[in-house]
């Protein structure tokens, strides 16, 4: 169906989803990751956290009897048992605020942006709340949680059963071995409740991961006006290049009037040259074909540049040379000919220090003889390729 979303979100799409704080993340795997550390911390450190809350208690109770209670001294009493109670449980709350930081950073990678935090009027609709109180991630939300409940419920009733027979040996042993035996208890509780949201979250990551590409998926259409915005519309880009183009045949005519012999096909290739002292090689300051090549010999009359046809030589410069480039050195000794032949016929056009010969000889071609006759003032580059 038109319109349908049946295709991978991109790269573009997915990173302006993270931009909006879009992103795959399951609470799930918070909660068992910070569950896990909790229980590491909290049996690594149980012999010291219990008896610090022994030592408290009996501080509280010898010194409850104290005749001289005021407000005052009740304050300093609560504010010494709170203190107490923080040094003690500061590495452990730190530590688990440490780890669900860490947990995030795994699942999402750093990423800061404001975009949530903007107000969206669209959540202000009645209508729009009521439809997402009652959609289909609400009702997966719901059976979570009631499942949740149920298997942790059952788990921990399951564990505490377990421990009935010792509970009411507690009152008749010494404080640390009742904590030892508490501690037994809730390591049994919490290891099995661990294990269960661990298995909920390694499921649940693998539904937030599903859902979230589907939400991102884009249709056909989305994915053409994605590369239009991206690369450009096609007919922009077209005419863009056209008109490039038109910019650069109107700098090459420009360029031929000043160049010194314009090879032709006769009809199909033109390329102009030009040589002059302090240059390594003849240089081509315009070609074309068919239409161009036409235009360039028309600017070429017009401006009295010499014309010499030679059909192998003018469509091997058109295929192996660009505009602004300078002739290859195996094109060298044509080249030369034609440019001596051009000095000879128009001195005027003669780089300084070239010597013309009485006798005009004819315009050279693929039948001609090798002859070439070049002066001194020449770069040797050219001159010694054709001497």
């Amino acid at each position: 169906m038109p319109g349908e979303r049946t295709e991978q979100a991109t790269p573009r799409r997915r990173s302006e989803a993270r931009d909006r704080g879009q992103v795959l993340k399951s609470v799930e795997v918070n909660t068992a990751v910070v569950l896990l550390a909790g229980a590491w911390m909290l049996q690594s450190n149980f012999e010291s956290i219990s008896v610090m809350l022994i030592d408290m208690t009996r501080y509280t109770f010898t010194h409850i009897t104290h005749p001289d209670y005021t407000v005052a001294t009740v304050h300093m009493s609560a504010m010494g048992l709170a203190l107490t109670v923080m040094k003690a449980m500061a590495p452990f709350c730190l530590g688990l605020v440490a780890v669900a930081v860490l947990s995030c950073l795994v699942q999402v990678g750093p990423l800061f942006t404001l975009k949530p935090l903007q107000p969206q009027f669209s959540r202000m609709n009645p209508l729009a709340g009521f439809q997402r109180l009652f959609s289909s991630n609400s009702l997966v939300d719901l059976v979570k949680s009631i499942l949740k409940v149920a298997l942790v419920g059952s788990v921990a009733w399951s564990a505490l059963q377990g421990q009935v027979d010792t509970l009411p040996m507690l009152s008749s042993v010494s404080p640390r071995d009742a904590a030892v035996m508490i501690g037994a208890a809730v390591y049994q509780v919490v290891w099995r409740v661990v294990g269960v949201f661990a298995a909920m979250a390694f499921a649940d990551y693998f539904y937030q991961r599903w859902v979230f590409d589907k939400s991102l998926k884009m249709s056909k259409e989305d994915i053409k006006e994605e590369y239009k915005q991206s690369e450009g519309d096609p007919q922009i880009r077209a005419r863009l290049r056209q008109r490039a183009r038109a910019l650069s045949r109107q700098r090459m005519m420009k360029a031929v009037p000043k160049a010194d012999v314009v090879v032709t096909n006769p009809t199909h290739f033109a390329i102009a040259l030009k040589y002059g002292n302090g240059m390594e090689a003849p240089m081509v300051l315009a070609k074309g074909e068919r239409l161009v090549a036409q235009q360039i010999k028309k600017v070429a009359r017009e401006h009295h540049v010499p014309m010499v046809e030679n059909r192998p030589l003018a469509q091997a410069l058109f295929k192996a040379c660009e505009v602004g480039q300078a002739v290859p050195q195996e094109m060298y000794k044509a080249v030369a000919e034609v440019l001596a032949w051009v000095y000879r016929m128009y001195p005027g056009r003669a780089p300084a220090g070239f010597s013309n010969p009485p006798a005009a000889r004819p315009a050279p071609s693929a039948t001609s003889g090798p002859w070439v006759d070049l002066p001194g003032a020449l770069q040797p580059g050219l001159s010694n390729a054709i001497g």
